[in-house]
């Protein structure tokens, strides 16, 4: 919740710049001009919707504050990660909101001997993750693949399991 509090100030305190720069610009005259804020000015072409924001969100909840801000303050956002992406397709599509979805999969970790027991959900994560593009692709969500520190082998192998688990060729390729 500290990273969506300081997002939000962010997007807050370039609202609050925008808005000091434009009443000086309209006054001229009795005011301060406002001390240029690098950060700030960043932010404006967002605010303005002329670029697009990147949100890294892996989990759905993450997906969706990434949402929540971007209705908050009208962007255009894009969905980076989005290993769990598969469970909010219907809001994903809805916005049209385009997905860099990540092929490099979780793994068991070498680390760990034969007998060991994994936790329920790293097993349920770890066989859910290669149908996440075909469920996107069903429910109309634009995406594009990300190689991340993925191998070229370990990539294309990735993209095999997806179609494996529903993704066809076509979808693949596009």
């Amino acid at each position: 919740m500290g990273t969506v509090a300081y997002i939000r100030q962010s997007f807050y305190d370039a609202i609050h710049y925008r808005d000091e720069v434009a009443r000086f610009e309209r006054e001229k005259t009795g005011v301060a001009r406002p001390e240029y804020d690098h950060r700030s000015a960043a932010l404006l072409p967002a605010l303005k919707g002329d670029l697009p924001v990147l949100f890294v969100a892996q989990s759905d909840l993450d997906i969706r504050r990434a949402l929540n801000i971007a209705d908050e303050f009208k962007l255009k956002p894009i969905i980076e990660g989005a290993a769990k992406g598969y469970k909010v397709t219907e809001r994903l599509a809805s916005k049209h909101v385009p997905v860099i979805l990540s092929l490099d999969y979780p793994k068991r970790s070498e680390n760990l001997p034969d007998d060991f027991d994994e936790p329920l959900s790293a097993l349920i994560e770890r066989a859910e993750a290669p149908v996440c593009a075909s469920r996107l692709a069903k429910a109309g969500v634009k995406f594009a693949f990300s190689s991340g520190k993925l191998k070229p082998a370990d990539f294309i192998a990735n993209i095999r399991k997806a179609i494996e688990y529903g993704l066809t060729e076509d979808q693949a390729i596009r």
